[in-house]
């Protein structure tokens, strides 16, 4: 069984709505498996932002805000409250800085994926992932769709815990 969450509701979700409103108690059970993939927008402009010498600089001069990690400390937050037998919280190279000290360490990159969590080591062999999510075009899903956990990676981590590899 898969419970799903977003707070978009086109997705016809399991639940609608902003995880921050969200408790492990709403899930009509407990998940086995967490899989999940905050906005990486905000970390996306950190990372162009840390590539201008010049926006470097208003960083350190503090006119400019480093990256909101809410989503991600409100997923940890479900994710301890679940306690899930595995969990895997992808998201993008630029957040690497920003995810590392609430989630852990990175614990695998795939291409431009970059994968924390407590699951069993797995890897993918799919040449499209080198292209990451710069190959997705415009669009009223191009949020959602740049928000999606790539099907080979979801497939790989999921045979992985089936296998029972640790």
């Amino acid at each position: 069984k898969v419970f799903s969450l977003d707070w978009n509701p086109r997705f016809g979700t399991d639940y609608q709505g902003d995880i921050r409103n969200f408790s492990a108690k709403d899930m009509p059970w407990k998940p086995d498996v967490v899989c999940a993939s905050p906005d990486c927008t905000d970390f996306a402009r950190w990372r162009m932002r840390g590539l201008s010498p010049a926006l470097r600089e208003r960083f350190l001069r503090g006119e400019l805000k480093p990256p909101d990690v809410d989503l991600i400390r409100q997923t940890m937050r479900v994710i301890g409250e679940a306690k899930p037998d595995a969990w895997i919280l992808e998201n993008i190279h630029g957040s690497k800085p920003f995810i590392e000290p609430i989630a852990g360490p990175v614990r695998n990159r795939l291409g431009p994926y970059y994968l924390y969590g407590d699951y069993p080591s797995f890897t993918v062999n799919d040449p499209k992932m080198l292209f990451g999510k710069s190959r997705i075009g415009s669009g009223p899903d191009q949020a959602a769709q740049r928000a999606e956990i790539p099907r080979s990676v979801a497939e790989g981590f999921l045979n992985a815990i089936e296998r029972g590899l640790r």
